[in-house]
């Protein structure tokens, strides 16, 4: 896991408080899907970023969650076994950055292949057998199940060096379903 992996982790939250969050996830993404339809009629772009949201794709935005219950519910924000395992994989000190959510409209395509968060030693990568600190960790936590009909998470494992040299076609490349709440933490 300290060298760019995945692990998939189960019952880290309460399935009642994701549900919670489900529920409220569905209606907050409903009121910002309309704003950015009326972006949309007004003739402007909204392939930018917002103050709580960011186009990521086509018809694909991540939204951060208001600060509102359920989404600062302390066993979501604060959840002991995350805290623990954040503590493992970065060490003692560390900062959670962003709580958000992945929204797509219906018949959005595909995602394309991205970082999720940008290489801060990169110059310090000389050659895939480097190993540098990790500056992020990316947790997935899906509200409904991940099937290859609602679109698994897909993940290229190894350095930043390694999945540069490689294309879409590796072997590398590990797509996962799983059921509501099945952690991903990459």
């Amino acid at each position: 896991m300290k060298v760019c992996g995945v692990a998939v982790i189960k019952d880290v939250y309460r399935r009642a408080l994701l549900q919670d969050i489900h529920e409220a996830t569905a209606v907050h993404w409903k009121e910002w899907d309309h704003k950015l339809r009326k972006i949309e009629k007004a003739g402007s772009s909204v392939h930018t970023e917002f103050r709580d949201a960011a186009s990521r794709s086509d018809d694909r935005y991540e939204v951060k969650f208001p600060l509102t219950q359920p989404y600062t519910a302390r066993d979501f924000v604060s959840n002991r076994i995350q805290l623990s395992l954040m503590k493992v994989v970065v060490g003692g000190r560390f900062e959670i950055d962003t709580f958000s959510y992945v929204a797509s409209r219906p018949g959005a395509p595909d995602q394309h292949w991205h970082a999720d968060v940008s290489q801060l030693f990169s110059r310090w990568m000389t050659s895939p057998s480097k190993q540098v600190p990790s500056n992020g960790v990316v947790n997935i936590v899906p509200l409904v199940d991940m099937t290859m009909e609602t679109g698994p998470t897909e993940f290229m494992t190894g350095n930043g060096m390694e999945r540069l040299q490689r294309t879409e076609q590796s072997d590398t490349r590990t797509p996962t379903c799983g059921r509501l709440g099945q952690q991903r933490v990459v």
